[in-house]
């Protein structure tokens, strides 16, 4: 890893606020943040620009600020959020083998195929993430890739996770205002179970429930992946105002 790989930008994006963390990672995968800063959120509605240049002026300030505090000039972010547009489709490929091999071209002919049938049922939207948290051979199932298994049958099973390609357009322009580039889409429910699950919970499944202002989002865990996610526009703020 050289030593701009080891440079990693990380913004969350959220109705109230925007958060920017730039963090530095060495060989072992140890993670040491450089700096950071919070701005005001503008221009932003769950996940999706309703005013380009209120939300370039917002990202720009908090990106400014925490480039400043590190000395260090970005040329592209990993960008974390979570909103309503967000879509969670799980699928199952088989293929048969009669008593053959299974190889690694085997399950990425799988994925390949689930992949085209997701881009075919929704072709406005685009896939920002891929689980694999099931591989059932004969019946039996593997958590990790059963290569080099004797099978009469494969059955793979996957999630994907994806947002409307307009979204993206938006979101990428906005950045692109800011001089930066969008490196990766980041799902905020993964990123939370990541953060406040443990290993155990992850392997054996748990449900994660984040509630927001005005947002409420679930993701169902399971053999360390996401099986399944939803985002309701429905958060803290509604609850509060129907009570009161």
């Amino acid at each position: 890893m050289n030593d701009l790989e080891k440079i990693k930008c990380v913004v969350s994006l959220k109705n109230s606020n925007i958060k920017c963390v730039i963090a530095e990672i060495d060989n072992e995968t140890n993670i040491k943040i450089i700096s950071s800063s919070v701005d005001k959120s503008q221009g932003l509605y769950n996940g999706i620009i309703v005013d380009s240049q209120k939300a370039t002026k917002s990202i720009r300030a908090c990106l400014s600020e925490t480039e400043t505090k590190a000395n260090i000039n970005l040329k592209k972010i990993n960008l974390i959020l979570e909103s309503p547009e967000f879509t969670c489709t799980r699928l199952s490929k088989s293929k048969k083998f009669d008593g053959t091999k299974i190889n690694k071209e085997d399950i990425s002919f799988l994925l390949n195929d689930a992949k085209k049938e997701v881009h075919l049922s929704n072709q406005k939207n685009s896939i920002i993430h891929i689980f694999n948290h099931n591989y059932i051979v004969d019946g039996k199932k593997f958590v990790k890739e059963p290569i080099d298994i004797y099978a009469d049958n494969l059955n793979h099973e996957m999630t994907f996770v994806t947002i409307p390609k307009n979204t993206i357009k938006n979101l990428n322009q906005v950045f692109v205002n800011c001089d930066i580039e969008i490196e990766r889409i980041i799902s905020n429910t993964f990123a939370l179970a990541v953060n406040c699950l443990s290993d155990t919970e992850f392997k054996l499944g748990a449900t994660l429930i984040d509630m927001g202002y005005e947002k409420t989002s679930i993701g169902i865990f399971m053999n360390s992946a996401l099986i399944h996610s939803m985002t309701f526009p429905v958060g803290i703020h509604h609850i509060t105002k129907d009570i009161s």
